[in-house]
């Protein structure tokens, strides 16, 4: 009897003990995970170089569309200073991977109108989209997506 009362306790101490060690590898996964995912968010997510990038391409975008050379002339829908809404309506109704090669963009882009007064005009029933503006799909102007299919 007394060797089943030592053997009982043996079993319990062996199974706290792993148990422990559970707990402690759950811990440091969890903290592993956690760690990971801080570096990724501060180390890739605010990179100054895909900053200045976007920057650089934000400024470039407005200027290939006012002027451009022979070849892209398909992007071109700002003639002096005025909206040609013929142009517009091809520009928009080509596929967003083509405008984005035709204009050298590696980010997402959305491109919009705004009256003097900042309101959003919409430029649907131009391009004959229902979206109020050419580009992705994943931005939003307004709460609604800039562009799409």
């Amino acid at each position: 009897m007394r060797q089943g009362m030592k053997r009982q306790q043996k079993l319990h101490r062996t199974r706290t003990g792993q148990t422990w060690s559970t707990d402690l590898l759950l811990a440091a996964g969890l903290f592993l995970l956690t760690f990971a995912v801080f570096y990724y968010i501060l180390g890739t997510g605010s990179s100054d170089t895909n900053l200045k990038n976007l920057k650089e391409e934000s400024n470039l975008l407005p200027l290939k569309l006012i002027s451009g050379d022979g070849e892209n002339s398909r992007v071109i829908f700002i003639i002096d200073n005025k909206v040609d809404t013929a142009r517009l309506h091809a520009f928009a109704n080509l596929s967003y991977t083509d405008i984005k090669n035709m204009l050298g963009l590696t980010s997402d882009f959305c491109i919009y109108f705004e009256d003097k007064n900042g309101n959003l005009i919409n430029i649907s029933k131009i391009t004959g989209k229902p979206n109020p503006g050419i580009g992705s799909s994943r931005l939003n102007i307004s709460n609604m997506p800039c562009g799409g299919p």
